[in-house]
């Protein structure tokens, strides 16, 4: 009779365990939310601009490179280093 009062009380132990965790879960889901709300996004227009920023830096960062690259060689090949 002991044991299977034991076995009872371990399942019932893992039962509540697991309704733990998941409690835990959920208030962790339900913490991000909040935090989530809180937070100030950008607006559209804001985000379009400053992709736009990002993209012409890029490409006049690339340019530079290139012609940095190719001033560059040019200088080496007439100093026939290269």
């Amino acid at each position: 009779m002991a044991t299977k009062t034991k076995a009872k009380a371990k399942q019932v132990k893992k039962a509540n365990q697991k309704e733990l965790k998941k409690i835990r879960q959920q208030g962790f889901v339900y913490g991000i939310r909040g935090e989530l709300q809180k937070v100030t996004w950008p607006s559209r227009s804001h985000v379009g601009k400053a992709s736009v920023l990002v993209v012409a830096s890029m490409v006049l960062a690339t340019v530079y490179v290139a012609v940095s690259d190719g001033f560059f060689s040019k200088v080496l090949l007439l100093m026939k280093v290269a």
